[in-house]
């Protein structure tokens, strides 16, 4: 969804009174740092809660209690939960009694959900005229969202949890910096499951395999005396594996798909396996007689 700039600018304005840090200007410490970025957070904040954002403890609590009720909208990974975040949030802002007047805003026919004339449509916005508590002020933002659908995407970071606008459907993180910790840490999780999945295709099938047909079974024993057609396919697989462009031969790629494997980097693991064991001076058949009996079968 594309998002107007008034919309932008609100959705923004939500997003920098959710991240404020309120334990930096605690106990009546007004002295906020000199760096425009804090001051623009810092009028953001007092604009919402009508004071300076060092004044107690009510605005941390309006923030905490507003991250809990967009809780579920806002997470990454979104589940069936997030209905029932949806409905929390509408029966607490239908508690506060809030009664808009609604605008109809022009704006480009691609951001117009009412669609009026050639040039330009219309979004429908409930504006408040008499807002009195920091509450009603910030929850009648979240409704301006929620009604306007931008509220969408807004979302909360999956390694830092602070609160951004996505740039595209599926960003999960706010920064580049969250994304490289995230995947440092997942990394060891990663290598051992693609250990544990090579393991898996480097077990052999088992003598009494109940699913194994009189058909197969000859053409194992066959296999396994050496010199079959099928074990001089697989050299010829093996051989085109370490050329380039190897991905353009089409009977390469059909026996590339059948080996086992979760991703192609899982695949050409074993491919490497194989290789490196040629090379040792292994014998073609003895790497044969290892190989998953489903790849063997591909040929």
């Amino acid at each position: 969804m594309r998002m107007s700039k008034m919309q932008e600018k609100e959705l923004k304005r939500l997003a920098d009174f959710l991240n404020f840090k309120f334990e930096q200007t605690a106990d009546g410490d007004r002295d906020l740092p000199q760096q425009s970025r804090q001051q623009a957070l810092a009028a953001t904040v007092s604009s919402i809660i009508d004071a300076e954002p060092g004044t107690g403890p009510a605005a941390a609590i309006l923030q905490a209690e507003a991250r809990r009720d967009l809780g579920n909208l806002i997470k990454s990974d979104r589940t069936e939960s997030s209905v029932k975040g949806l409905g929390g949030l509408l029966e607490k802002i239908n508690s506060l009694g809030l009664t808009p007047t609604w605008v109809a805003t022009p704006v480009k026919q691609k951001l117009a959900t009412l669609k009026v004339g050639h040039r330009k449509g219309r979004i429908l916005t409930p504006k408040f005229g008499d807002l009195k508590t920091p509450t009603e002020k910030l929850y009648s933002i979240i409704l301006v969202a929620c009604a306007d659908g931008s509220l969408s995407q807004l979302r909360e970071c999956k390694q830092c949890g602070r609160v951004f606008i996505q740039s595209y459907q599926t960003k999960k993180f706010c920064r580049p910096a969250c994304t490289a910790a995230f995947n440092d840490a997942n990394a060891a999780k990663r290598q051992r499951k693609r250990r544990q999945t090579v393991k898996k295709m480097r077990l052999k099938t088992p003598a009494n395999d109940k699913r194994q047909d009189t058909a197969t079974g000859r053409r194992q024993t066959t296999d396994e005396a050496g010199g079959s057609p099928a074990i001089k396919a697989f050299a010829t697989f093996l051989n085109k594996s370490e050329k380039p462009h190897r991905e353009q031969d089409t009977d390469w790629l059909i026996h590339f798909k059948k080996i086992a494997g979760v991703s192609n980097n899982a695949r050409w693991t074993v491919i490497y396996e194989w290789l490196a064991a040629k090379k040792r001076g292994e014998q073609i058949e003895a790497i044969w007689k290892q190989l998953p009996k489903g790849f063997r079968e591909s040929f």
